[in-house]
């Protein structure tokens, strides 16, 4: 009796820990960023949240500098960034003026001051010159190929076998590791202009290329761009929006193991052991 009710708490604890390990690799985490950028107004916020913003959220504003942690609703770390010291309290000792410190400094006295002259007499053997005969430069340089022409790295890399391979093994494990976080939506607003139409219009028409072409994909980057003409302006704001998961960086992860050229880099390793690691023969 008692080993079949321990055996059922097992399996329950057990499964259990399997759901919340699920829950945490398939469970998204969302980044957001909204910015503006105006000339009377800057502003920037940074917004990330797990599975829930109720469950965990943390956001941070530059306005008002004050980076706010939320954990279930229940607990709240609120802080504000670079805060000034209250009126009473005392400065660091950091933020002290310079003539404050200059007024401690002592003036030099008469005998610093009247020191005579010195006489810095240079004998010819101490003028620089070259003692290193070309022969030996010549020497260390030649040593110098022959230690990079026996690194392991260089070695390899010479290889054209493995360098192709591991040229493919590169590229096949970004591809994947860019699939890691995904875009849901990339807003930007520009209302801009300079005193030259010209200029103004071609990079309108450009940016109009590029939107419709961006919105015919059915993309989630968004642009807008409106010009002021014969005036200097830049103004903009923005809305970023991404997500992750854990489950995602597990498919970059076994491209990354299972297809390495782990058969060619042994071999190539023995062949460099027999070439260049030779024990000298016994006499």
């Amino acid at each position: 009796m008692f080993w079949s009710i321990f055996l059922y708490i097992i399996c329950i604890l057990t499964g259990i820990f399997i759901l919340l390990a699920l829950v945490a690799l398939f469970s998204p985490l969302s980044f957001s960023a909204e910015f503006s950028y105006f000339h009377t107004y800057k502003n920037a916020q940074i917004s990330a949240f797990w599975l829930h913003p109720s469950v965990f959220k943390f956001l941070y504003s530059t306005e008002n500098r004050i980076s706010d942690i939320r954990i279930f609703r229940f607990f709240r770390i609120k802080k504000k960034l670079d805060e000034e010291p209250a009126a009473g309290e005392e400065q660091p000792e950091s933020d002290r003026s310079v003539s404050d410190i200059s007024t401690s400094i002592t003036e030099p006295t008469p005998e610093m001051t009247a020191s005579e002259p010195i006489e810095v007499k240079i004998s010819p053997e101490s003028t620089p010159v070259d003692s290193v005969p070309m022969d030996k430069k010549k020497e260390k340089r030649d040593n110098l190929l022959k230690r990079l022409k026996k690194n392991i790295g260089i070695y390899y890399l010479l290889n054209n076998k493995w360098r192709a391979k591991i040229i493919r093994w590169c590229l096949r494990f970004f591809k994947k590791l860019f699939k890691l976080i995904r875009f849901n939506r990339f807003l930007i607003n520009v209302e801009a202009g300079v005193e030259e139409p010209v200029i103004l219009g071609e990079i309108f028409g450009a940016v109009e290329a590029i939107r419709h072409g961006l919105a015919l994909s059915n993309s989630p980057y968004d642009i807008h761009f409106t010009p002021h003409f014969m005036e200097n302006r830049f103004e903009c704001s923005g809305e970023i929006n991404l997500s992750t998961a854990l489950y995602r960086l597990l498919l970059p992860v076994m491209v990354g193991v299972f297809t390495f050229p782990y058969f060619t880099s042994f071999f190539l390793w023995r062949k460099y052991k027999k070439t260049y690691c030779k024990k000298p023969a016994e006499v």
